[in-house]
């Protein structure tokens, strides 16, 4: 099996798409049998939001054969919520044709943002090695350790930090009437979560 890059890792977490939410409610109990004269307006709504939050930290850095060090980190926000909304109702009575309407309604918002930090330092230059701000990754799993130990003569190394969390909560809501009057109301959530924590090293020789 061929070994995985984190940018690979990375591109299948991003593409994964979690299964729709289709919870199994109670079935109300069909009163209509002993009303056909009468008439009835059943109605039900059904509500959904779905919302996502991302967060991915990389962190890359350069050691180079001679001491000094190229320090790259990105991190990005991913934030979505998508809501929607569908009413049916149906009408009958006095022996005429069921008449049903259905609404539709929605919104979706949602914010990405990039943010990039380089820097660049050397042997005879290293007052601004802390200079990054490390509050930007989520946690100190992320934070490549500093090494005050230069490769070897002709060695130069990529270190690269990543950390990623994605998660999806998803809530469905269901209400019947029947004749104005509440006859069922459910409600339920799910929430899928998925992280990845990894570090690769590539050691490089310069002939």
């Amino acid at each position: 099996m061929v070994d995985q890059s984190l940018d690979d890792l990375l591109a299948q977490l991003n593409l994964h798409q979690v299964t729709k939410f289709e919870p199994i409610f109670p079935q109300v109990e069909n009163e209509d049998s002993d009303e056909d004269d009468l008439d009835i307006v059943h109605e039900k709504r059904e509500e959904r939001e779905e919302k996502k939050d991302t967060k991915t930290c990389e962190e890359e850095v350069q050691r180079l054969s001679d001491g000094s060090e190229i320090r790259t980190r990105k991190t990005r926000t991913f934030n979505m919520l998508q809501n929607s909304k569908q009413v049916t109702v149906r009408s009958h009575g006095n022996g005429g044709d069921e008449i049903v309407n259905t609404f539709h309604d929605g919104n979706t918002s949602f914010n990405d943002d990039l943010a990039t930090d380089d820097f660049f330092t050397t042997p005879r230059n290293s007052f601004g090695r802390n200079r990054l701000d490390r509050d930007k990754c989520l946690d100190d799993l992320l934070k490549t350790k500093d090494d005050s130990t230069n490769p070897d003569e002709g060695i130069s190394q990529k270190i690269k930090s990543v950390q990623h969390t994605d998660t999806v909560s998803q809530k469905v809501s269901k209400t019947a009437k029947k004749n104005g009057k509440v006859i069922a109301d459910d409600a339920a959530q799910k929430i899928d979560r998925s992280e990845l924590n990894a570090r690769q090293v590539e050691t490089f020789k310069v002939m």
